[in-house]
């Protein structure tokens, strides 16, 4: 077994695709889980504004264990043994922030600001391209693909929620797809 820290952008944009296994229980977050996951993105953020620097935090691991698969890009998958919970949390944040800078880029059209609609679109992009999706080279055409695929009975509203804008059209099946 070997062990590494690294930095969850480091993780999701150089590691492509982590799958979590059907025997993994469903996405299953409470209010109470987000609400102290959303606290420590503001701790980040205020010490990271307070003091202009970057702190690091740790959220918890993550274990993955890595199998060969000639079907991919790489030819490796990661399964998600511990942490699947924390990644499709951070994952569903990152869709929040770029829902959030395409809005911004909007409100920046209508005033003219030019350089705000540039800049946010551009992270937008970023985030969907390079942490959300990854890009499959490994058939005919390229395809674009979640970086994170979640198990059977979360992937269908998952998937559709990291697509859509706004809210998906799929009915969502547990509870946890509701939050």
């Amino acid at each position: 077994m070997k062990c590494a820290e690294t930095f969850l952008g480091k993780l999701l944009h150089d590691k492509d695709p982590f799958h979590i296994p059907n025997y993994q229980r469903p996405y299953s977050w409470s209010d109470e889980n987000i609400v102290e996951f959303i606290e420590d993105l503001k701790i980040l953020i205020n010490r990271r504004f307070s003091d202009g620097h970057g702190t690091d935090h740790f959220f918890g691991g993550i274990v993955t264990v890595s199998a060969q698969d000639p079907k991919l890009t790489h030819g490796i998958k990661y399964e998600i043994v511990d942490g699947q919970q924390r990644l499709t949390t951070f994952t569903l944040a990152l869709k929040v922030l770029v829902e959030k800078f395409l809005e911004l880029s909007i409100i920046a059209e209508k005033a003219k600001l030019s350089d705000i609609v540039e800049t946010s679109k551009t992270l937008a992009d970023e985030l969907i391209n390079e942490y959300i999706f990854y890009k499959d080279t490994s058939g005919e055409r390229p395809e674009k693909k979640l970086r994170l695929n979640l198990s059977r009975t979360d992937f269908p509203y998952y998937e559709e929620l990291l697509k859509s804008n706004g809210i998906p059209e799929i009915e969502p099946r547990e509870q946890s797809h509701i939050r």
